[in-house]
């Protein structure tokens, strides 16, 4: 019989582990994952469903009380609030206590109508209903929001576990140990990068940020309007760290190397990261890629 109240088929750090394991003994009925974009967040709120639903994560889409929302467009609007509270509304049948899992994912994205929309159901979900939510950061979440939601960071992994865990999943140490300093100790794009998963928009950023290196200062100047109006910044940014740090372990790691060439790197990754940092504290977007693009 399968364990419903354990979440070890994940890599997870063990006090976070203890904290879902917590959740899963004790489930509160409205939940936030807090993690940066690349943690896993989605991983770890569908298996936190399959348990809580005692449904196998292969089939939850097919189960009747189970919904996932993204968002489109870079947003969830207010018209997708107001599908989640019908939805939240319908009756459930069964017996289980539990009957019913909503996931948001990156919650940080609604829209400011979205949220209020929502701001009833959050504060006195059905007691058969749990909603979970995924959020990069909580800057652009309404106090009223984050004050009913139980909150989970989600603590990055050491190195060595997350050397344990994909060895153990038939993946090459080489490989492994590449990926995770490219990720930046981020589980889950480590096994994205690791499986190859073209469709996940962190992949695609990561093309797109190679294809911004290689073009001239012009070039990159021109591309900032588009990146901005599709509202891919952070995840270009992201992506410009994840492809220095790369590029640096690569260089460090050559037998004969150029100074020039691992100084190149090292300023790329140094004004990405201060792009990042800048983005998080909600920083003109337009300003901060064209400072960064006219830096690398």
């Amino acid at each position: 019989m399968k364990d419903y109240t354990s979440m070890n088929k994940l890599l997870l750090h063990p006090v976070t582990r203890q904290q879902l394991d917590n959740f899963l003994l004790k489930p509160s009925h409205t939940l936030a994952l807090i993690a940066p974009k690349g943690s896993g967040k989605g991983a770890v709120a569908n298996e936190l469903a399959s348990r809580l639903l005692e449904v196998p994560p292969n089939k939850l889409t097919a189960y009747p009380y189970f919904r996932k929302y993204l968002p489109e467009n870079h947003a969830i609007s207010i018209a997708v609030a107001r599908e989640i509270i019908g939805f939240i509304k319908l009756k459930t049948a069964g017996k289980k206590p539990l009957r019913r899992v909503v996931i948001i994912e990156e919650a940080q994205t609604l829209t400011t109508e979205a949220q209020n929309a929502l701001l009833k159901t959050l504060e006195e979900p059905p007691s058969d209903t749990v909603i979970i939510v995924t959020l990069t950061d909580t800057t652009s979440i309404l106090p009223t929001i984050l004050s009913r939601l139980q909150t989970i960071t989600l603590q990055q992994v050491e190195k060595q576990s997350a050397l344990e865990y994909f060895v153990a999943n038939n993946h090459d140490v080489q490989q492994i140990e590449r990926y995770f300093l490219m990720s930046g100790g981020l589980a889950g794009l480590t096994h994205t990068l690791l499986v190859q998963n073209e469709d996940h928009v962190l992949v695609s950023a990561i093309r797109e940020a190679k294809r911004i290196l290689q073009a001239d200062g012009f070039e990159r100047l021109v591309m900032v309007d588009n990146i901005v109006k599709q509202k891919s910044s952070g995840d270009i940014v992201a992506a410009l760290c994840t492809v220095s740090r790369s590029a640096l372990y690569k260089e460090a790691n050559r037998k004969e190397t150029r100074q020039s060439v691992l100084y190149r790197w090292a300023k790329v990754l140094e004004v990405a990261e201060e792009a990042k940092g800048l983005l998080a504290q909600n920083a003109q977007a337009k300003l901060v890629l064209t400072n960064l693009f006219l830096r690398i």
